[in-house]
Order: C-alpha cells, then sequence, then structure tokens
C-alpha cells in the first residue's frame, strides 16, 4: 500500500513515497534517490523494488531530497549538507516510530551520499545496499556538464568542462539540462570520493553493479575500492547483474534481475 506524506525540515517540506506491507516486520528501508534527470529514470525501478519488498514485509521509503521530485525547494539552492541533513531527519523520524531495524539503499549519487552519511551516523543502520555507485563526485559532475556541452555544439558555442566551471564560480550558479546548479553544491561534490577506508566492518554491505553485457568488465576504480575493502577484512557481497543503465536510459527501463536480487537481502 502507498502511504506518501511530507516530512517537514526548517528548510521545507520533504516528500516521501512510503510504500507499506499489509504485515510489516519492523524493517524499512530508505531508499536514496541518485543525481538531477537519473532520478526520474529510476521511478520504475525504485516503486518495483517498494513493491517487492513490501511483499516480503519490508516497508521501504523514497526519500526526495530538498530541491528534487516532489519536495519544496530549487534545486539551485540544494547543497550536499542539506541532503545530509535530510537522510538524518528522516532516520531520527523513524527511529522516533521504534522501527527495529533501518536499512539504506542508494543508486549512483545516492551511494555517495550515504557513505558520507554513515561516517556520522552508523549507529543504528543494518544493512546498506549499493546500486551502482558513483565512486567521484568530481567526475560525475563532470560527465553531467556534457549534456549542456553536447547542446552548445548543436549552437555553434565550444563550451567545455572548464569554462562552464569558470562560468559557475563567477556566476554562481549555471543552467544544465533545465536544473540549476549551485557552486556549493559542484565544491562540495568535488571533494567526495567512495574510500575503501570509511566503510564501516560492522555494517553488512551490498554492492550490486550493472552492466551491459557479460563481456563488460567492472570498472577499475570499482574494483579497486573493492578489492581494499577485501584486504581490510570488511565484508562486502558484491553481485554483477547485467541489464541497461535505466537511470540514464532515453526510454524507462526495468532490470527485474537487480529487483529480486536487492530484495532477497532483506529475506
Amino acid at each position: 500500500m502507498l502511504q506518501p506524506y511530507f516530512l517537514e525540515t526548517a528548510k521545507g517540506r520533504l516528500f516521501v513515497q512510503s510504500f507499506v506491507p499489509d504485515r510489516p516486520n519492523g524493517q524499512v528501508v530508505i531508499f536514496v534517490p541518485p543525481f538531477a534527470e537519473e532520478m526520474n529514470k529510476s521511478r520504475r525501478m525504485m516503486a518495483l523494488l517498494g513493491h517487492s519488498l513490501a511483499s516480503k514485509g519490508v516497508q521501504m521509503v523514497i526519500l526526495d531530497l530538498f530541491g528534487t521530485g516532489d519536495s519544496e525547494g530549487d534545486f539551485e539552492c540544494a547543497d550536499w549538507a542539506t541532503w545530509l541533513d535530510n537522510l538524518q531527519q528522516l532516520t531520527d523520524q523513524l527511529k522516533e516510530q521504534k522501527v527495529q531495524r533501518i536499512h539504506l539503499i542508494g543508486l549512483r549519487m545516492g551511494c555517495l551520499l550515504i557513505h558520507d552519511f554513515m561516517q556520522r551516523h552508523s549507529s543504528g543502520i543494518g544493512k546498506v545496499v549499493f546500486w551502482k555507485p558513483v565512486l567521484s563526485g568530481k567526475q560525475m559532475i563532470n560527465q553531467f556538464l556534457r549534456l549542456r556541452i553536447a547542446s552548445s555544439m548543436m549552437d555553434g558555442d565550444k563550451e567545455t568542462a572548464q569554462s562552464l566551471r569558470d562560468e559557475l564560480l563567477k556566476q554562481g550558479v549555471i543552467e544544465v539540462a533545465g536544473y540549476g546548479l549551485s557552486k556549493a553544491l559542484v565544491l562540495a561534490l568535488d571533494e567526495k570520493t567512495m574510500s575503501a577506508g570509511e566503510f564501516s566492518s560492522t555494517i553488512e554491505w551490498y554492492w550490486f553493479d550493472v552492466l551491459a553485457s557479460e563481456n563488460q568488465p567492472v570498472p577499475l576504480a570499482a574494483t579497486k575500492v573493492l578489492q581494499s575493502l577485501k584486504d581490510r577484512g570488511v565484508a562486502v557481497y558484491q553481485q554483477t547483474i547485467i541489464g541497461e543503465n535505466f537511470w540514464a536510459n532515453q526510454e524507462i527501463a526495468e532490470v527485474s534481475e537487480l529487483v529480486s536480487a536487492t530484495s532477497d537481502v532483506f529475506v
């Protein structure tokens, strides 16, 4: 059963979509979505997972971060610290409701936010699941800027990632693919990386990579992080799923194996 609601915060109301099971078993999963348009492309997959978990008695809540989705605020007013606070406020609310166990699932940038969040607030978190995690905030922003670069080329302009970054530093905000990208958010993301040394050994970690074909290797950066975790003795269950990059597809896509494999984590 779907039970959407708004979480009141100092900066504005946050939209939360809750998938409530008929027979709750006391577990709640917070799903942290990806960046910008990737969030809209992923709505279908998030909903499929929510229904799958609810059928097993696990409640899932999707958090629209401040300035995104159906939450209040403009995207250009969003910043990393606010998003961390959003996750903390939702976690606190669930703890006040006497939830037995709270788990986290992130997609793409959502993984990076969870990774940062866990450095400060790992207490009370059971399992953490990553879907195709972003390992470098700076690299992600540069990829996002390419959307505007590609568009400007069609108009005969010659923008580059560096020229756009220079413009951003001067103006404070630039528009990329219909999103107001702020200097504060970019500077914060530039500093965020997925460091193996910051994974807690007391948490159950699950890492799902989505690849287009069996011949495509897991990205080298991800392999290095996973090997570093193994060397440190941190138990991380890693699985490669073959399927479409649903968060970036032109058409809405589904990867059913990813949904079922993730749902099985919470049996």
